[in-house]
C-alpha cells in the first residue's frame, strides 16, 4: 500500500485505523511473549516445553535436530 494512502485512511477512517492498531498491538504483545520466554526461562525448560508439545499423550519423540 502506498505511504499517502495509508495515510490518508489512517486519518480519514476509523475501521481502518482501528484494524491497524489492533494488528500492531497483537504482534507487539506476540513479541513481548516470545522476549519474556527467551529471556527469563532457561534453555533447559524452554526446551522440556518444546519437547512435551510434540509427545501428545506422553507418547514416544522420535525426532533428532536434523528434522524437516
Amino acid at each position: 500500500m502506498p505511504r499517502g494512502l495509508f495515510l490518508a485512511l489512517t486519518d480519514e477512517s476509523a475501521a481502518f485505523r482501528q484494524m491497524v492498531f489492533a494488528a500492531f498491538a497483537a504482534r507487539l504483545q506476540t513479541m513481548m511473549h516470545l522476549l519474556e520466554r527467551v529471556a527469563c526461562q532457561r534453555i533447559e525448560s524452554r526446551l522440556a516445553g518444546a519437547l512435551l508439545a510434540l509427545a501428545p499423550d506422553g507418547a514416544p519423540i522420535e525426532i533428532t535436530h536434523h528434522r524437516t
